[in-house]
């Protein structure tokens, strides 16, 4: 099975919010759910879908911006719906922003352990 978009969202906070949230739609053969986190001083925290807690693969922060990503693997994963994805900072932050893509025929495991943090 070839690896195919479901559906994606985002939603920026331009505020001292420590939540930012952003809603997303699944269907019967989501597979993988992969979200971000990004602000303008550290990444989130954690990231719920759901209310459900995301699983942290990377997370970076240079000068002026940081980011965390995360997914959700389709056994995690609620009934076909309508859901809330819900970023959270340890402190607000002036530009907070969340965004959230699912995908279906994705492979049911954690990513291999190769993420860099590396930037040129």
């Amino acid at each position: 099975m070839a690896i195919a978009f479901v559906d994606s969202t985002t939603s920026a906070a331009v505020s001292t919010a420590t939540t930012n949230t952003a809603s997303i739609t699944i269907t019967d053969v989501t597979d993988m759910v992969v979200a971000y986190g990004a602000s303008t001083s550290a990444a989130p925290t954690g990231i719920t879908f759901n209310g459900v807690a995301m699983t942290s693969a990377v997370s970076d922060s240079a000068t002026g911006v940081a980011i965390g990503m995360f997914y959700m693997l389709d056994a995690d994963l609620p009934a076909a719906g309508t859901y809330t994805v819900e970023g959270t900072w340890a402190a607000g932050d002036q530009q907070a922003s969340v965004g959230v893509a699912a995908y279906s025929g994705t492979k049911q495991q954690a990513p291999p352990a190769t993420a860099s943090t590396s930037r040129a």
